[in-house]
This record gives structure tokens, sequence and C-alpha cells, in this order.
């Protein structure tokens, strides 16, 4: 089944993640997949975390570091992309306002649970 989200469609809602509340915008959340859109502000910290599945984010706005153990920190910036394996332990920090299209296969409840 095909689906459609306008900027007009978009839903933006207040959302717990990594103990905070975040904006998020969620476009896709079935199953095991999720997809959306996160806004993060300037020095929100994802602290040390891994997911028992993928995760790809393109940042769209913004710019985030990524400290992936045993890797180079590195920064993405608007139109960079970055993809985290299965089981990566990773740090991420918000370098400047934030936005963000998030896709896992995980669905959000676990999602979530990588932080806990």
């Amino acid at each position: 089944m095909a689906k459609f989200v306008t900027t007009q469609d978009q839903r933006w809602a207040s959302a717990y993640l990594a103990g905070f509340n975040v904006e998020e915008c969620r476009l896709w959340d079935k199953g095991n997949l999720f997809a959306g859109i996160f806004k993060l502000p300037k020095g929100f910290v994802f602290p040390h975390h891994s997911h028992r599945s993928w995760v790809q984010i393109f940042v769209l706005d913004g710019q985030i570091r990524v400290d992936l153990d045993g890797h180079e920190p590195k920064s993405i910036s608007a139109g960079g992309y970055y993809f985290v394996e299965p089981g990566d332990p990773h740090v991420e920090t918000v370098e400047e306002d934030l936005t963000a299209f998030v896709t896992t296969a995980e669905n959000r409840e676990a999602l979530n649970e990588a932080f806990i």
C-alpha cells in the first residue's frame, strides 16, 4: 500500500527518546520498521548505546557528531548520511540544531529501548 505525506500532512509531536522529550514526526511505524523525522537542539546527546537492528540517518539540516567505538569521530552535516550496523556501540552529539530523517528495522518502542 502506498503512503504519501505532504508537508501539510506531517504531524509533529513531543516524543520521549533517550530520556528526553524531542520533536518527532512519525512517517511509518509498522511491524519492525520505523521512519520518521526528528528535530533535536544543539548539545543534545544520545548516550553510549547500540541497536538490535540497523539504523540509517540522513541529515536534513544542522550537524551531528557520531562517535562509533573503534573509529575516528565523524561530523555529519546537512545532506550527509550515516548507517549504523546492529550492535555497533556509539554516541551521537548534536553540534548544530538538527533535523534528521531516520529509518530502522526496529519499531519505535525498540528504538527507544536502545537508550534504556
